[in-house]
């Protein structure tokens, strides 16, 4: 994540907080926050917007907009919700997973200036959990297969799980076709076989 905390003028300072770590699939969530360094009062106006971006840094879709007015009291800090609901950025995320965050920040009586933010949203990953009876798996292998996704059918070998345990494999995919997909895993092992799920990806065009 690239981040830039702005130094707007002489006495006010801006930057972008992310709020907690963002994830594919959930709300992104930062906060503006605006300080004044001055002793006096500072009106400042901010004109915030998302974009969904390559990883060059070339926009590719607005997907969120807002506009701020506030009055900073004398050695004073404010900070501002920025809320990028999934819904928001679904259908125009690429396979970077990056948003680029802007507030154009126009301070009373002194000009304008930018603060930015590139968040870059971490992929899910995929959790098996083994219920049930306190009893060892072995020879544990994930499948995963799914078209447009993987070029081939992908093979993972898991560790022995013990009772309560709980094992996490992560695999990358390569999408080459816009729209709805779907990606299939099988989970097998010496007590059981065949144990299948499914996780439906959105690929942006």
């Amino acid at each position: 994540m690239r981040s830039t905390s702005a130094e707007l003028f002489p006495n006010v300072s801006g930057k972008f907080k992310l709020e907690r770590t963002p994830e594919v699939g959930k709300d992104v969530s930062l906060a503006l926050t605006l300080t004044n360094h001055a002793a006096e009062p500072r009106a400042v106006k901010a004109h915030m917007t998302a974009w969904t971006i390559v990883y060059t840094g070339k926009p590719v879709h607005e997907v969120w907009k807002n506009t701020q007015s506030v009055t900073l009291g004398p050695k004073e800090e404010k900070a501002f919700p920025v809320k990028i609901s999934y819904e928001e950025y679904q259908q125009h995320l690429t396979t970077d997973n990056m948003i680029h965050t802007t507030a154009l920040c126009q301070v009373e009586k002194e000009g304008e200036a930018l603060v930015e933010r590139v968040v870059t949203l971490e992929n899910p990953g995929l959790l098996i959990r083994v219920l049930g009876q306190a009893k060892e798996v072995k020879d544990c292998v994930l499948l995963a297969e799914g078209s447009d996704l993987l070029a081939k059918k992908l093979r993972l070998d898991a560790p022995p799980l013990g009772a309560k345990q709980v094992a996490t494999l992560q695999f990358a995919v390569s999408p080459t076709r816009a729209g709805t997909k779907q990606l299939i895993v099988n989970f097998s092992c010496d007590k059981f076989p065949d144990v299948k799920t499914f996780e439906t990806v959105e690929v942006a065009p």
